[in-house]
């Protein structure tokens, strides 16, 4: 069913059902979703297949997910029916629960097809399949892309009376996982990873220029050429308490270093460029000065006799 013409409808994919099709001549059942054949399954044989036809918009619920169940009611033995998925161009083989007890946390490089891993996640669709019930094996080693620019993987699955069952759950993350703000057909996180060096693990808060001026010479040297990009600065350079001054504002409490940095950050910003790296700070919206508290009292919280609500 897909060809250069078949193309997902919505650019937002819909919280909708899949649509089914089943072809007798052929005896392939499919489901179509936002204008992408998504399932395509092969039974051979000749007995009657069983699967669920009303589901689509019968069956009300939050988070909204569609579920297909299909059987051989009538065959005396299994049969090995091969299933083929169709993703857009991003796509992963991931499970669809949490690790449980004693099972590895998996993590993969590239798109492969791993062991007993029975879900497959639309990156970009935020579209998540998984199934349960009956024997089945991946076919392919890794998720494959077809002439369309698509991810499709191939599966053997032991079809026969019990119900082989499969979920569709469209807005995974967004609905089900609760990340409201998740449009990946609108914005797409950097997926370049982050590589560098922290002085916080290192050095706590008695980190010292000394040490920036180490750290950005030997990893410069040693580590930028195999991905290492930053010397992040993290907390110990500012003068406490903070903000310093209770009459200045919050930024210069960041602004302003201690005595173990006594050229400030331009000394830290050239050292860290100089070896070839780039420059990182920590900060936060601490407040531990009271003067400054006191001065700035209207944007604090305060009792019902106007009084200062300190944290310890």
């Amino acid at each position: 069913m897909n060809n250069k013409n078949f193309h997902p409808i919505l650019k937002e994919p819909p919280l909708a059902h899949a649509l089914h099709i089943w072809d007798e001549d052929t005896r392939v059942l499919n489901y179509e979703y936002n204008g992408r054949n998504i399932i395509s399954i092969k039974i051979p044989g000749d007995d009657e297949v069983g699967y669920r036809h009303g589901s689509d918009g019968n069956i009300i619920n939050t988070p909204f997910f569609q579920n297909i169940y299909i059987t051989l009611e009538s065959c005396e033995r299994p049969v090995n029916a091969v299933a083929t998925f169709t993703l857009s161009g991003e796509a992963v083989n991931m499970r669809p629960v949490r690790a449980s007890h004693e099972q590895a946390i998996l993590a993969q490089v590239g798109t492969p097809l791993m062991y007993e891993v029975n879900g497959l996640y639309d990156i970009m669709q935020d579209f998540l399949i998984e199934w349960y019930g009956c024997k089945w094996k991946w076919l392919d080693k890794r998720l494959t892309v077809n002439e369309n620019g698509e991810l499709t993987a191939r599966l053997s699955v032991e079809l026969g009376r019990l119900p082989w069952t499969i979920n569709l759950k469209p807005g995974y993350y967004q609905k089900h996982m609760g990340y409201s703000y998740h449009r990946p057909w609108d914005f797409r996180p950097n997926p370049k990873p982050v590589a560098g060096w922290c002085s916080w693990e290192a050095c706590r808060r008695n980190v010292a220029m000394s040490d920036i001026k180490g750290v950005s010479a030997f990893f410069g040297k040693t580590l930028k050429d195999y991905g290492l990009e930053y010397i992040q600065l993290d907390d110990g350079y500012e003068r406490l308490p903070l903000p310093y001054e209770g009459d200045k504002t919050l930024d210069d409490g960041w602004l302003v270093t201690n005595e173990r940095f006594p050229n400030g950050h331009k000394e830290v910003v050239e050292t860290v460029r100089d070896s070839g790296l780039t420059p990182a700070i920590w900060t936060n919206a601490n407040v531990v000065n009271p003067e400054f508290a006191e001065t700035f009292k209207d944007i604090f919280v305060v009792d019902n006799k106007g009084e200062l609500l300190l944290g310890e």
